[in-house]
This record gives structure tokens, sequence and C-alpha cells, in this order.
């Protein structure tokens, strides 16, 4: 039996860290960095208390702040409510706490097989579309719940720049941004940063932007990849539109018909 608690605890630990792992990246993409508050020092690598107790909290801060000797941070707090972990977030002197209610039992398997995925491909495959969807998931959970309150906080209280209206602004309402925005907008919005990259990859909003753009109805096979195929309808346009402006700017071309000659409409002019 005690064998059994100390195996179950452990794996409870587990789980905690890979939460915990998982929270990091979002803080970190949204521009915090670890902060260690007795030292006041930054600190890259993400330190576990030795055994395990609930709460634990982990902390974190701006690169601005440390390099203007501001003393304010933020402090995340997990706890363990049966199935849930509840983070609670809060600056260090004084803000809202917000709070995050994870199921483990909804997230935990994923980030499994995203930790295994990683291992098996060195860090260099990719996931697939079910498994990435719901890593998606949970990145959007964190950052519209957590970090972007947070920093928002933060930079309130130490004058520092608050982040940009659209960066503000909830998932759900920059994914309705994006699906007015023509395809090659899209595309482009992706460049800007990696939350672009995520919230435009999404294959719905591509199956969209194909029967919008090109108007068809198209068949869905199993495995398409509507952005692939976007790109590949809006080169073959682009393409008959350059041929078309070349076709217009050449010296009209004459050929004999029925012993007359007749000037040669390019069928180019169709596009």
């Amino acid at each position: 039996m005690i064998k059994y608690n100390l195996f179950s605890i452990h794996k409870l630990f587990a789980i905690h860290k890979l939460f915990a792992i998982a929270v990091r990246a979002v803080l970190i993409e949204s521009g915090f960095i670890g902060f260690h508050p007795v030292s006041g020092l930054q600190t890259d690598r993400l330190r576990f208390p030795d055994e395990f107790h609930s709460p634990f909290s982990l902390f974190y801060s701006l690169p601005a702040l440390l390099r203007a000797n501001l003393t304010n941070y933020v402090v995340l707090r997990f706890l363990s409510v049966g199935r849930f972990i509840q983070i609670y977030g809060s600056l260090a002197k004084g803000s809202w706490i917000h709070r995050l209610s994870l199921d483990e039992h909804r997230f935990s398997p994923t980030m499994d097989l995203v930790r295994a995925n990683s291992c098996k491909n060195e860090g260099h495959g990719s996931l697939n579309f079910s498994l990435e969807n719901h890593v998606m998931e949970l990145w959007r959970i964190v950052k519209d719940g957590l970090a972007l309150p947070l920093l928002t906080d933060l930079c309130s209280e130490t004058h520092l720049p608050v982040p940009a209206c659209f960066v503000r602004l909830p998932t759900e309402l920059k994914l309705k941004i994006l699906d007015s925005m023509p395809g090659n907008e899209i595309a482009r919005m992706e460049c800007v940063c990696s939350e672009m990259r995520y919230l435009a990859s999404g294959d719905d909003m591509w199956k969209r932007k194909v029967e919008q753009e090109f108007g068809v109805q198209l068949f869905e096979a199993y495995g398409t990849i509507w952005k692939r195929m976007f790109s590949s309808r809006w080169e073959e346009r682009k393409k008959r539109r350059e041929m078309r402006k070349k076709w217009s700017q050449a010296e009209p071309c004459y050929f004999p018909t029925d012993g007359r000659f007749s000037y040669y409409e390019s069928y180019f002019s169709d596009f």
C-alpha cells in the first residue's frame, strides 16, 4: 500500500511537472522569463521542489524589469484538487488573481504523447493534426487565461508599455479577424509571430478560403491539407494572370484564315 501511494505521488508530481512545463512555454512565448525571487536574477532552468507538495510556486518576470532593477514579478501557484490542477497567477505586489483550471484527464495524455513524439524525433518531428489541435487548445487556454492578463497587469503596475491592442484580444476574436481576411493576407500574418502562425494554421479556415476565393465546392478527400491546396491554386491563378499580362503587352499576332489575316485573341483573357 505504501509502495502504491509513493508511486501515485510520483506520478502526480510528474503530471504537475508536465503542466508546469506547458504553462512555462506559453509564458516564455509571451515575453516572460524565469525569475528567482531571492537572488533577483533570471533563471533559465525550471526548478521544482525535491519532494512533491501541493501547492508549489514558480516565478516569472520581464527582461525590462530586470534591467531597470524593478522588483515586482509574477507568482504562479499550482494546486492539485482531485482530477484538476488549479493555477493561480498574480503579481507579488498586488493585482487581481487570475485562476485557471486544467483537467488532468483531458490534457495529460496529450502532453505525454507530445513528450514521446519529441523524444522519438529528437525535437525535429511534426505532430499529427489531431494532436496539434489538442496542443493548440491548451495553448489558447493558458494564453488567454493567464499569460495575457498577467502581462497586462505587470506592465500597468510597473509603467511599462502594455501589449498591443490586437495581442490583448481573446483568441476567438483574433480567429474571426483572420477569417475575414483574404487568404494571401492570412499567410502574411503567419510571419508576424508564433501566435499568428498557430492561429492561421486551422484547416477549417483554409477550406473556407479555398471555397470563397476560387468559387468551388470541393470534395473533401481523406487527408486533404487545405492550406496546401489554397497555395497551389493561388500560384496557378497568379501564373495565369502573369501570362495574361504578358500577352496583353505583346505585339498583335495575325495569321491567315480563309485567305484573310485575322487577329488572334488569347484565351488568357478569360482569367
